[in-house]
């Protein structure tokens, strides 16, 4: 399965990003609601905002952080590590 980076959706606290959102979204919705039901609506508002915020937010990165890698760790490091992270709980 493919890691997708989370949506920076905290890019929307800024007024100016968060002006620039409402108005694409207003814009979008208001074409042929009238006929839809319920969950049809739902569901294209949800892949407007989803699309609209990737657009202007963009996503963040993916993948394990950098410096996590204990595969290559002898035996004695990595109970080292255990150990000391139970004493620090």
């Amino acid at each position: 399965m493919k890691r997708v980076g989370k949506i920076r959706s905290w890019k929307l606290k800024d007024g100016t990003v968060a002006r620039e959102f409402k108005e694409r979204v207003l814009h979008k919705k208001a074409r042929g609601v009238a006929d839809q039901r319920v969950n049809e609506i739902w569901n294209n508002m949800k892949a407007i905002i989803v699309q609209i915020v990737l657009k202007i937010c963009g996503r963040g990165r993916t993948g394990k952080p950098k410096g996590r890698e204990e595969w290559w760790w002898s035996d004695g490091v990595q109970e080292a590590v255990k150990e000391k992270k139970v004493v620090f709980k």
